[in-house]
């Protein structure tokens, strides 16, 4: 009686470890994303008005409380969002935004000083980019929308230069994470010439 118990006993194991690697080898991994700034070569293109001798800051950005989360987002309808979580960001998304518009810039103005937010004490800038980043998801085609409010000011933030609500929509060519990313780092790419603009105008007066 003892033995076939002992039998009985080992055999649940041998079938729970065999179930276990089962759905060790079919369960899903997490991948992770990263945004990242458009070619310099397609940015400096963009703009023959270079501008040196600008020191810019960029930050601080702030996210709708809906993307300030690990996982990547999307729209399923009009209200109705679909949270991946085996999609994920490789840093914090507010970080990953003021990296990629600061390399933006870097490449659109030709500024040799740009500054993340907080800036350092002995940094000294002319002009601070703040981004209240509205919407930032793609659609159940694929299609990234971002919204963003924005301002240009003064160091102290007290003047504020120009302020913009800017709106893009980036096709993607197709629903998979990685094209989605492509396309939310396109759309970075013509919020960062739209900021680029205003920065000439303000550099201007």
């Amino acid at each position: 009686m003892k033995m076939r118990m002992a039998l009985l006993i080992i055999v649940g194991m041998v079938l729970f470890l065999f179930t276990a690697c089962l759905n060790l080898g079919t369960s899903t991994s997490t991948r992770f994303y990263l945004l990242e700034s458009s070619s310099d070569e397609a940015l400096q293109s963009a703009f023959e008005n270079k501008m040196p001798d600008v020191s810019i800051g960029v930050g601080p950005v702030t996210l709708a409380p809906y993307l300030d989360r690990q996982q990547l987002v999307s729209r399923l309808s009009g209200n109705e969002l679909r949270v991946h979580e085996f999609s994920q960001w490789a840093e914090p998304l507010k970080a990953t935004i003021a990296r990629v518009v600061e390399e933006n810039l870097s490449a659109l103005t030709g500024a040799k000083h740009i500054h993340s937010f907080p800036k350092r004490r002995s940094a000294v800038i002319d002009y601070q980019i703040s981004l209240d980043v509205l919407r930032f998801d793609a659609d159940a085609s694929g299609s990234v929308t971002l919204q963003a409010v924005w301002h240009i000011a003064k160091p102290d933030g007290h003047q504020r230069l120009i302020e913009r609500r800017s709106v893009i929509v980036q096709p993607s060519s197709s629903t998979e994470s990685t094209d989605v990313v492509d396309a939310m780092s396109m759309a970075l790419a013509e919020l960062s010439k739209e900021i680029t603009r205003a920065l000439v105008i303000v550099a201007q007066q």
